[in-house]
């Protein structure tokens, strides 16, 4: 039986969801471990949020987010589109090329990275690596404060940062 891509079901609480997850192991139809169907939590590594807690992303956006990939849960249909902008859209003229002609051409590529993960960027000096990282995590964090329309939104990010993997 293949995995649904959303665990998500609207308006259902997660004992239901665990009960339900009970009812389809009994009846065999998919595998647990013990009497209990595992539900692995996982977080964005963007926003932060979790199986449990996705306000910010339905504040958002509009609706709950859902796993970009099930089996990893590190990233949420929410932030997926945020990691997929151009490096040169929001790095300045060379430095945004520079990284986008060294193969690191969307945000996801750079965000949450340290210099020391991003090498052999002919002409790129250190500081200006360093600079360009702090860049895009600062767009990032300010696209978190926004509505996908550009609303403001109430400060929800204080403590949002990459999760370390």
């Amino acid at each position: 039986m293949a995995r649904p891509t959303c665990r998500r079901i609207a308006g259902l609480p997660s004992e239901a969801v665990t009960e339900i997850g009970d009812a389809l192991v009994d009846a065999g139809l998919i595998t647990g471990d013990g009497p209990k169907l595992p539900l692995a939590v996982g977080k964005c590594r963007v926003c932060g949020c979790t199986e449990r807690d996705c306000r910010l992303c339905a504040e958002r956006q509009g609706y709950e987010c859902c796993w970009m990939d099930f089996d990893r849960q590190d990233l949420c249909s929410a932030c997926a589109p945020l990691l997929e902008v151009e490096v040169c859209s929001i790095l300045p003229h060379p430095i945004g090329k520079q990284l986008d002609d060294a193969g690191y051409m969307t945000v996801g590529s750079l965000y949450g990275k340290v210099p020391e993960e991003i090498c052999g960027i002919a002409g790129l000096k250190p500081k200006s690596l360093l600079k360009a990282l702090s860049v895009v995590e600062e767009w990032v964090r300010g696209q978190l404060t926004r509505t996908v329309e550009g609303d403001a939104l109430p400060d929800m990010t204080g403590d949002l940062a990459p999760v370390e993997g």
